[in-house]
């Protein structure tokens, strides 16, 4: 739990292992302070600190399958394509992009849904 960045280096992405340190210990002191200054149950606050690391590895999963040069899949695509024509899309896109929104705010059927709309509108 206190290995900090080397847990999360979102190798081979560059640049964002800082950020995930100092995420990762907001979310440490966030999910563990309580039962220190109380001395509360630290097994709840360490499962609540692991819960939230689940969203570094939804983001670092896909990162790592974008920097094995694999042509773009058709989510992508279809995701790009409406980000580029609805303003609401394309902020989730960038939202996402800034790793401010878990990538189950992105994926999911209502944004597929809106990137189809968008992406086949004249």
């Amino acid at each position: 739990m206190l290995v900090g960045d080397a847990a999360i280096t979102g190798d081979p992405t560059p640049a964002v292992g800082c950020g995930w340190a100092f995420r990762a210990a907001e979310w440490l002191v966030d999910s563990t302070a309580p039962a220190l200054l109380d001395g509360g149950d630290l097994e709840a606050g360490i499962a609540a600190y692991r819960r939230a690391l689940g969203f570094v590895a939804g983001h670092d999963r896909l990162g790592r399958r974008d920097a094995m040069a694999r042509p773009v899949n058709r989510v992508q695509k279809l995701v790009t394509r409406g980000a580029h024509r609805d303003p609401e899309l394309g902020r989730r896109v960038y939202l996402f992009s800034m790793r401010a929104i878990p990538v189950a705010e992105l994926i999911n059927p209502r944004t597929l849904l809106r990137a189809v709309w968008a992406a086949t509108r004249p």
